[in-house]
């Protein structure tokens, strides 16, 4: 597992996450909380341990493309009006 700073206060409905946190641990800290209050802007988290110490697994579900393989894949490397809009109102959305 990746290093890094993390410091987690767990209370009832209460997850604190310092913000030096990198991806590989925020899938383990931040999808098994959010499949426990059903939001729907997160990937939904199957299962995920150890096996044999050094193997660390993830299963959840299969999303495609990420926005900057998207923009990528894209000649003018920009998207368009309609979909500028809606990116930051699907983000306000999630949050």
């Amino acid at each position: 597992m990746a290093s890094g700073a993390i410091a987690n206060n767990i209370e009832r409905d209460r997850l604190l996450v310092n913000d030096e946190i990198t991806s590989e641990e925020s899938r383990y800290i931040l999808l098994p909380a959010a499949n426990a209050v059903k939001c729907n802007h997160f990937c939904r988290l199957y299962d995920y341990g150890t096996c044999k110490s050094d193997y660390v697994y993830v299963v959840m579900t299969f999303l495609r493309k990420d926005l900057r393989k998207l923009q990528a894949d894209m000649r003018e490397r920009e998207c368009g009006f309609s979909t500028a809009l809606r990116l930051p109102l699907q983000a306000f959305n999630a949050i």
